[in-house]
């Protein structure tokens, strides 16, 4: 069974519509899905089936999302973030506070941290530094975002790898090569950045996980201890080829922290606090699931790769 192209289509439009009339983005997808099924030419049955397969391929992601819980939660709730924000606007100074959060996404990604993970890594810190600069959410987010993106450009990732596979490329060749785009992603982004940081709905500091005053915050040593343990564990692959997923990771990262800080006996709070701020975005994974169960079993594909070939 093949879902025409213009059913995928329409399901499209109406998640997304949904979405913009705020409704909520797991059930918008779900409801686009079925839509797109129906009207592609899909039985119920079938469309039901479609979206399952397809919300069973987002367990890598969603595991990976998970993991990230015990680091998020320590960032947060120690008060690391909001430490590592104002080491670098101290650092770099206002002028250049956005191009440390397009940096600091940039690597992250481009050592095979995966992208959802990054943003709740990075997002309390660039929010910190969005309020303490008096830019806007939107500059904060588009640099976070544009990091990312670059990164993934030069990161050993599933996209690089089947390029690699496929075209019979050395993977070292590949990511090199990626360098000049993800440079270019680099700059374009922090342009862009600079023009929307006096635009837009400012950070209000009671919307931050922690006030921003900075007594009782850990020491910058300290603080960074965790995400920069986790850092070098995902980068033994590309250095050395020792692959250390972010599955294990991620959580490592977060109990190191917390044990260098001297907070073990907080290790399950900050553990509670991460897993809570993961469902949403596992939920969304599901959601984007189902509507990809969808788009993988239609002519959509064939539709664009006949248009490529012409």
């Amino acid at each position: 069974m093949t879902i025409t192209a213009l059913g995928v289509v329409i399901g499209l439009v109406v998640a997304i519509a949904l979405i913009i009339y705020k409704f909520p983005p797991v059930y918008g997808m779900m409801l686009g899905a079925i839509v797109g099924g129906l009207v592609g030419g899909a039985s119920l049955a079938s469309t039901i089936g479609f979206m399952v397969k397809g919300a069973s391929g987002m367990t890598s992601g969603i595991l990976r999302i998970i993991a990230a819980g015990m680091l998020a939660g320590f960032l947060i709730d120690s008060g690391s973030a909001q430490t590592i924000a104002h080491f670098i606007v101290k650092k770099m100074g206002k002028k250049f506070s956005l191009l440390a959060i397009i940096v600091a996404a940039w690597v992250l990604q481009a050592v095979g941290t995966f992208g959802d993970v990054v943003v709740i890594i990075v997002a309390p810190i660039a929010l910190d530094i969005a309020c303490r600069t008096n830019y806007s959410k939107a500059a904060a987010s588009i640099a976070l975002i544009g990091g990312i993106h670059a990164g993934n450009v030069v990161s050993p990732n599933p996209n690089t790898i089947a390029l690699s596979e496929n075209l019979g490329l050395p993977m070292t060749s590949v990511i090199m090569a990626g360098f000049i785009p993800a440079l270019v992603g680099l700059a374009i982004t922090y342009v862009f950045v600079l023009m929307l940081k006096e635009y837009g709905e400012k950070v209000d500091e009671s919307s931050l996980e922690v006030p921003q005053g900075e007594e009782g915050l850990p020491p910058f040593s300290k603080a960074i201890i965790g995400p920069i343990f986790t850092i070098v564990l995902l980068m033994l692959r590309p250095i050395v080829g020792i692959t250390i997923d972010p599955i294990l990771a991620l959580p490592l990262g977060g109990v190191v922290g917390t044990i260098a800080n001297g907070q073990t006996k907080k290790m399950l709070q900050y553990a509670t606090t991460g897993i809570s701020r993961m469902s949403g975005i596992v939920l969304l994974l599901l959601g984007t699931g189902t509507i990809a169960g969808i788009v993988s079993n239609s002519a959509l594909k064939e539709l664009l790769i006949t248009s490529v070939d012409a």
